[in-house]
């Protein structure tokens, strides 16, 4: 793939809320090979024949078995953030309705 078709499907994947994704690339220099023409073919063709299945399934593996409890971890404390936001935002829709309430 072509860095500047890379950047397009990014920007069609940010244009519909995409946030974070999961991002892996391999250069022709990791493969002892130079970036030019022929890189872009082998490329396009290594790209299609790949059998990403395999990494997809790897990562939902470890998303799934977070014997860690990494993952958890990290939902727990979004989740924590957002109650505080929320909390915040209680405190702060109070504080305009006494302000509204006294002004009336």
């Amino acid at each position: 793939m072509k860095i500047e078709e890379a950047i397009e499907m990014l920007k069609r994947a940010q244009n519909r809320g995409v946030k974070s994704i999961v991002l892996a690339h391999w250069e022709a220099v990791e493969f002892g090979l130079k970036d030019d023409d022929n890189w872009e073919g082998i490329a396009e063709y290594v790209e299609d024949e790949m059998d990403w299945s395999n990494a997809h399934d790897r990562m939902c593996d470890i998303i799934e078995n977070d014997d860690d409890g990494i993952i958890k971890m990290m939902i727990d404390d979004a989740m924590s953030d957002l109650i505080e936001q929320n909390i915040d935002m209680s405190d702060q829709i109070e504080e305009n309705n006494d302000t509204t309430t006294e002004e009336v």
